[in-house]
């Protein structure tokens, strides 16, 4: 008797997704709607944490002197609030949302009930991953 075949591995979903989840598990235990990912938000994040493992910084003005509002604006996304996580050296994702709540102005962003879109962002550097979260809400 032939044996069966193993199942093929199952993928393990991109970190970007991981993180989203991990936000959006947060948001439900404190009562705030799901965030959708925008592909809009995801280009202004992915771009940003690009800058800064390029050019070796960690804030959230990019190195043109433009702020979250100014690259969101940007992309042409329409919003009435906009709001910025970023984090460095960690790779797991889990771990990047547990220090983003635990920070006072980053956990603020991420428990925002009004949010209503995100987007993220990760580059590679030799210090680790540059993470960037656009958090939005539509105009």
């Amino acid at each position: 008797m032939a044996a069966s075949p193993s199942p093929a591995p199952r993928a393990q979903p991109r970190p970007q997704t991981r993180l989203v989840a991990e936000v959006n598990t947060l948001r439900a235990r404190n009562h705030c709607p799901q965030l959708t990912t925008d592909p809009r938000l995801t280009e202004v994040a992915q771009h940003h944490s690009e800058d800064m493992a390029e050019h070796a910084y960690f804030g959230h003005t990019d190195s043109t002197g433009r702020a979250t509002g100014d690259r969101v604006t940007g992309s042409g996304y329409l919003w009435s609030a906009v709001g910025e996580t970023i984090a460095t050296g960690n790779t797991d994702p889990a771990a990047v949302v547990e220090e983003w709540r635990r920070s006072s102005g980053q956990g603020n962003d991420i428990l925002n009930c009004d949010f209503t879109h995100v987007g993220v962002g990760i580059a590679d550097s030799p210090r680790g991953p540059y993470w960037t979260q656009v958090l939005a809400t539509p105009r």
